[in-house]
């Protein structure tokens, strides 16, 4: 996993290799909500997913699995210090999403 937000004011990064963990991810039809805390922040946000196009896309060394993407999916998304301060929220409707078979998501 690997997550990261920019600002103005720092760069916020949400991965496995600092230590941060998914503290919950739950898919309801086309509906991805995540939460992902590091030691000082939490990483929030629902994504609804819209219709995209196949790729292809490497398993095993050859291109045979299937990605779906779209860049037209929508996003809520807030980022805060661990007291609960409010350092990036917000929305966009172009959104870059990729599913995998690892996701079983009927859209």
């Amino acid at each position: 996993m690997i997550s990261f937000s920019k600002t103005k004011d720092g760069f916020y990064n949400f991965s496995t290799y600092n230590g941060s963990k998914i503290k919950y991810l739950t898919i309801v039809d086309n509906t991805l909500r995540v939460a992902i805390a590091h030691k000082n922040h939490i990483l929030n946000f629902t994504a609804k997913y819209s219709q995209g196009g196949i790729l292809k896309a490497p398993k095993n060394g050859l291109m045979k699995r299937n990605i779906e993407e779209s860049i037209t999916a929508e996003i809520e998304l807030s980022l805060t210090d661990r007291k609960g301060n409010t350092i990036i929220d917000g929305t966009s409707n172009w959104v870059g999403m990729e599913l995998s078979e690892a996701f079983d998501l009927e859209v």
